[in-house]
């Protein structure tokens, strides 16, 4: 995970001994369940890259000071954004999403192993949660990668946050995005990205 270190740099996110064992052990969860099941179809050396650093990239949006902060990622699938950022920032609760059990059964045995007390894991879609009292307008910030268009994702998670709660999506630079959006180049690539940010006004 010595690799993981140097591509978090240029974003100052700097990792314990036991954050990064915990990304070891992650990275190997992962590639085991997924020779069973489908979580992931990128290659094992661009694990590091592709879903860690690229999760985590995300914090760049996030006040990681601010206390009692709690997020919702929905169709996390393997768990991105939502592992990577809970191993970093363990004060902030996280809820992750997703409407695939066999997904969801991985990720309840991967937060165990992990022990990740400030985590659990949903199956369920957003329209189910956002009727429910225990989710609705209850979360800070909700996390999107690669789910939908701004527009759906607008509808599918403003339901579940506070007013003055963000949205935060992670997309590729062909996907829409705005002048407002943060646009970055993942470290040592030329694989860009943006992370675009709505706000749920009161």
């Amino acid at each position: 995970m010595k690799n993981l270190k140097h591509l978090l740099q240029p974003i100052n996110i700097q990792l314990s001994s036991e954050q990064l064992e915990k990304f070891s052990l992650f990275k190997d969860l992962l590639l085991k369940a997924n020779a069973r099941t489908n979580l992931t179809r990128i290659p094992e050396e661009e694990i590091e890259l592709l879903h860690f650093a690229d999760s985590l990239y995300a914090a760049q949006e996030i006040d990681t000071d601010a206390e009692n902060l709690s997020a919702i990622d929905i169709g996390t699938g393997g768990g991105f954004p939502g592992i990577p950022l809970a191993i970093v920032y363990e004060h902030i609760e996280f809820v992750l999403v997703d409407s695939a059990k066999r997904k969801v059964d991985f990720l309840e045995y991967a937060l165990l192993k992990l022990g990740l007390k400030n985590c659990t894991a949903l199956h369920a879609r957003a329209e189910e949660l956002a009727a429910d009292s225990e989710h609705a307008a209850a979360y800070d910030i909700g996390f999107a990668r690669a789910v939908a268009s701004s527009e759906k994702l607008s509808e599918l998670i403003f339901p579940l946050l506070k007013d003055g709660g963000k949205l935060i999506a992670l997309k590729g630079p062909a996907e829409e995005a705005s002048e407002d959006d943060r646009h970055y180049t993942l470290p040592e690539t030329d694989i860009q990205r943006v992370l675009h940010v709505l706000t749920k006004e009161p």
